[in-house]
């Protein structure tokens, strides 16, 4: 569910009638990956802001979309994941093997890890 989920918050910029496609996306990583706190100055969630509210989705998609599918009703697990597909630290974490011995089901850090792996060839 996370993994089909996992960008929905960037839909809040299509709303606002902007769209964070190819065109703009890859200049947003670049200047992200350079400056991120220019990044971080210029975006606002102010939707009358237009391209610097598509900065301010662009960098909050994944708590916006956790949010939404909150409200949706999916499972703490699948919010989680959605809102930590992007932060890498937590990538850092120990990792307590690929299941949960008790339930026989992976652990948040495994499926972090996958996640992130398939979006990051996507």
């Amino acid at each position: 569910m996370a993994a089909l989920l996992h960008d929905v918050g960037k839909l809040a910029a299509d709303e606002a009638g902007l769209h964070l496609n190819l065109w703009l996306r890859g200049p947003l990583v670049l200047l992200e990956a350079i400056t991120p706190h220019y990044l971080e100055r210029l975006a606002t969630d102010d939707v009358q802001q237009g391209w610097r509210y598509a900065l301010y989705v662009h960098r909050q998609h994944p708590q916006i979309g956790a949010a939404w599918a909150r409200s949706a009703g999916c499972t703490t697990l699948a919010c989680w994941l959605i809102e930590s597909h992007q932060d890498y630290q937590l990538d850092d974490q120990p990792d307590h093997g690929m299941t949960n011995s008790a339930s026989g089901q992976l652990d948040k850090a495994t499926l972090l890890r996958a996640l992130q792996w398939a979006d990051a060839r996507n």
